[in-house]
């Protein structure tokens, strides 16, 4: 990663100052995820989506977890969520659950922005990169879940594409996480 100054390097404009991480890897998320739940199945792991777990707690060297429907006894269990759950309150003390919200903007002609991923200087910072030859993806407008915001986050990034690129753009899809 590098700090780029507009000056220095032309793909880091129309900003003053960026965060340049080139070279960087991507891939597509989904796809990752789905083929990791493949093999996981082939070796006989259990996936449980959408569950609502009551207790989770030891028991003669296994993990016993309670849920909704009933109870699971395994060796291992993986929690794969974005928070941690009430059964696990003395974690979450150290957890300051954010929402983070994402844009894709469609240009008329090119993405107006070199093939890297940026980070501006802002707080909260905005994080964008080319998603295909015409559309940016933007993602931003971070703040604490469940906190009221003067302006809607959608309208705060869209505010941020049209401040910096003057260049028609349509939003195709959006997302939070």
């Amino acid at each position: 990663a590098t700090l780029v100054d507009a000056t220095q390097d032309p793909a880091a404009q129309p900003f003053v100052r960026a965060i340049r991480f080139a070279d960087e890897g991507r891939f597509h998320i989904r796809k990752f995820i789905l083929g990791l739940l493949e093999k996981a199945v082939q070796r006989n792991v259990a996936v449980y989506e959408e569950t609502a777990v009551r207790t989770v707690e030891e028991r003669g060297g296994r993990s016993v977890v309670q849920t909704e429907k009933g109870t699971i006894a395994t060796q291992y269990v993986v929690f794969a969520t974005g928070a941690p759950h009430q059964v696990f309150a003395d974690l979450q003390q150290y957890v300051t659950p954010t929402m983070t919200y994402v844009v894709n903007a469609r240009f008329t002609g090119a993405a107006p922005i070199a093939d890297c991923t940026y980070w501006d200087t802002g707080h909260p910072y905005q994080y964008f990169r080319p998603y295909d030859d015409h559309t940016i993806m933007l993602g931003g407008a971070d703040a604490r879940a469940g906190e009221r915001q003067p302006i809607a986050p959608y309208e705060k990034l869209q505010s941020y594409l049209k401040a910096r690129w003057h260049e028609p753009f349509e939003i195709t899809h959006q997302w939070s996480g």
